[in-house]
């Protein structure tokens, strides 16, 4: 029997959350030239910011009051 095929489970562990989001043509064209200036995806560049708002919360000690 052959081995499994098919696309490898990244090293980061499977993205099997989807997330549809809405954005105005300003904010996408932002998130467009961010991912082409540094030539990831879109995806990649959503979870970027999403590590970074994380990052700022705890340097503020945001998560603290709550």
């Amino acid at each position: 029997m052959s081995p499994k095929m098919g696309r490898p489970i990244s090293e980061d562990g499977r993205k099997d959350r989807l997330l549809q989001v809405r954005l105005d043509e300003k904010t996408f064209k932002k998130l467009e030239k961010c991912a082409d200036i540094l030539d990831i995806s879109r995806s990649d560049a959503v979870r970027f910011g999403i590590n970074r708002l994380e990052e700022y919360i705890k340097e503020m000690r945001l998560d603290e009051k709550k």
